[in-house]
């Protein structure tokens, strides 16, 4: 289940599974059988490199390290087994650079990974505060229109702004304005499910995508956050939030209108006050044609 950046990587990434140990020590017993038959003149020594790789790969630095132990010693046992060495500590010499081998492939193979899901997360990420960017934000609105269209579910995105940011800036430095978006992300974060996305779109901006979620808990969920930024800005000498938000019980006609609607209502709050909360709701009828019932929530 995603986290509210909407960021969490997959749990089959983060921590090995019994298939893929089994698969990886099956493989290994296969492939020492094969070596034990057919005699030490053949070598079958790459091919222990492959369930090594994999469990490494998949399972990460601490299953490719396990894998190569036993692959390590099983290659050593077939080879012990299929015949006499002219000196008795040479297999515990062939036993430690295979050993030595396996496990600088498997650690290897886990780093790259690592910098592969490292990067992938930077290209999803925004670097300031470590919400999801907009190329996440559109590709999970995608996402979500398309389970709405199946489930006939409501969604709810809103559209965050800091007011008076530049002010902030002037009066208290980049540095500080910074900080204080940082801040106001690990408040949007804290204040949402697992299930919601909370995105920075740019600048002092922000937005929030809510699946599933209707007029009531939309409401409920605006009102708390309106409170905590609100507290938020008296606490750390910053500024208020304007937020606007709309709820769609029916599918829109993409993920531009939406998040156009929601923007709509956010200057709407600037030009009457700003840090409070507007909040509508669209009713779709059908194809092209919408029924909007406003509904305001008004700032702390």
């Amino acid at each position: 289940m995603p986290s509210a950046t909407g960021l969490t990587p997959n749990a089959s990434e983060t921590k090995p599974g019994a298939l893929i140990l089994g698969a990886s020590v099956g493989a290994v017993a296969l492939i020492t059988a094969l070596d034990y038959v057919t005699g030490w003149e053949i070598s079958f020594s790459i091919f222990y490199l492959g369930p090594v790789a994999f469990a490494a790969w998949r399972g990460g630095r601490d299953a490719g390290i396990a894998l190569a132990v036993v692959a390590g010693l099983a290659w050593s046992v077939a080879d012990v087994l299929s015949h006499a060495y002219a000196h008795a500590l040479i297999p515990y010499w062939n036993a430690a650079v295979r050993l030595a081998v396996f496990t600088i492939v498997a650690v290897s193979l886990a780093r790259i990974k690592g910098l592969q899901r490292q990067l992938v997360a930077a290209a999803r990420t925004d670097g300031l505060t470590g919400l999801a960017n907009t190329r996440s934000f559109g590709e999970a609105a995608q996402r979500e229109l398309a389970r709405m269209r199946r489930t006939g579910r409501p969604l709810t995105i809103a559209y965050i702004d800091v007011d008076d940011f530049k002010e902030l800036n002037d009066r208290r430095g980049h540095l500080g304005g910074d900080a204080f978006l940082q801040a106001v992300a690990r408040t949007l974060v804290a204040n949402l499910r697992e299930i919601d996305m909370a995105v920075r779109v740019g600048g002092d901006e922000m937005a929030l995508l809510l699946p599933e979620t209707g007029v009531d808990d939309a409401l409920s969920c605006l009102g708390r956050i309106n409170v905590a930024l609100s507290l938020l800005a008296e606490e750390e000498d910053g500024c208020t939030c304007s937020i606007g938000a709309v709820t769609f019980e029916g599918p829109p006609s993409g993920f531009e209108e939406m998040l156009r609607r929601a923007d709509e209502l956010m200057y709407e709050v600037k030009r009457s006050g700003k840090g409070q909360v507007r909040h509508d709701v669209v009713h779709v009828q059908a194809p092209g044609e919408a029924e909007i019932v406003g509904e305001a929530v008004g700032g702390v």
